[in-house]
């Protein structure tokens, strides 16, 4: 369960389905002004890992 701070809402830019893999691309200032590999972003409640940047 993610239990940090909200600090921005994103959206939800494209949905790529590969098999049982699911790659989400979130659109998000914050996001993009600078965000590094193996950062969490919660979505939904759900911690995510970002694994690539730009």
């Amino acid at each position: 369960m993610f239990t940090g701070l909200i600090q921005d809402v994103g959206l939800v830019g494209r949905l790529d389905r590969s098999g049982e893999l699911v790659r989400l691309t979130i659109q998000s200032s914050l996001l993009e002004e600078g965000s590094q590999l193996g950062e969490s972003v919660a979505v939904d409640g759900v911690c995510l890992t970002v694994v690539s940047v730009g």
